[in-house]
């Protein structure tokens, strides 16, 4: 279901100072990103305690941070290490139960998942007596500092460490999060339009480099003008010149559906996000 504007809190520069110890139970791909991106901060968290799952990524972030990062033997001992700790365990329901249902988390701590699949009634039971709970969906560019990054409910800790790591937008109910995030999920159909394109461009003799270059610089332009709050993307369509190039290719797309095929996608893609 779709929240209302109301439930959207506008983007806020990064101000307050990150926790100086934070803990991390599962190390993929996010939560290694998130831990890269932090150390990347003038000023980077004093002390991060990751769990041994993933034993190669653990290994390579302690190799890259040995002051800072250590292994905790497990997800306890992470717990018992840490006021704010990060969860990024297998997604849905029975895995979280299996992975989290065995530790005792604390009133006091800041939780902040990053699991799929799961609902804020799965994350207070498993996570209980800890009231404190946030679920966010971070992106990989957070190593960069270039993530966007939503999350619910607002939470002045997990502000401060989203917005350090790109955009962070807090939003107050779980269905407007999830419906809002399907968005990041046009990603990997984003990705493989710039392959078309540089297909495209080799099948035409440009050398392969050239045209990754070319492809990667002419979208960052291009996203320039609807990076900004509010845009309005009716307004950016409409003033491309009628019978002009752009406009052509427009045209030519919507005659094969491809802009009306995204709305069925779309849908689907929200019933998985929920889990029906």
């Amino acid at each position: 279901m779709e929240g209302s504007s109301s439930d959207v809190s506008l983007p806020t520069p990064p101000s307050a100072a990150v926790p100086e110890c934070i803990g991390f139970i599962g190390i993929g791909t996010i939560n290694a990103a998130v831990i890269r991106g932090l150390m990347k901060l003038p000023v980077p968290p004093k002390k991060i305690v990751i769990s041994p799952r993933n034993a190669e990524k653990a290994a390579a972030l302690q190799a890259a941070y040995p002051d800072i990062v250590t292994i905790g033997s497990s997800g306890q001992d992470i717990v018992d290490a840490c006021n704010v700790v990060f969860l990024a365990t297998p997604p849905g329901t029975e895995n979280t139960r299996l992975c989290l249902s065995p530790i005792k988390f604390r009133a006091e701590q800041t939780i902040i998942s990053l699991i799929s699949g799961v609902s804020p009634g799965l994350l207070a039971e498993v996570c209980g007596p800890a009231t404190a709970i946030v679920q966010g969906f971070p992106l990989p560019p957070a190593e960069d500092h270039m993530s966007t990054t939503l999350f619910t409910p607002p939470n002045a800790i997990a502000e401060a460490i989203f917005s350090k790591l790109g955009t962070a937008v807090a939003v107050e109910t779980f269905d407007t999060m999830i419906t809002v995030a399907t968005m990041s999920c046009v990603m990997g159909d984003f990705y493989a339009h710039l392959r078309t394109a540089r297909n495209w461009l080799e099948s035409k003799g440009i050398d392969k480099s050239v045209a990754s270059s070319a492809i990667g610089a002419y979208f960052q332009t291009f996203s320039h003008a609807s990076s900004k709050p509010g845009a309005d993307f009716d307004a950016l369509v409409a003033e491309q010149t009628p019978g002009g190039m752009n406009e052509f290719v427009i045209s030519e797309l919507a005659k094969t559906g491809k802009y009306d095929n995204m709305t069925p996608v779309l849908d689907a893609l929200l019933k998985k996000f929920k889990g029906e």
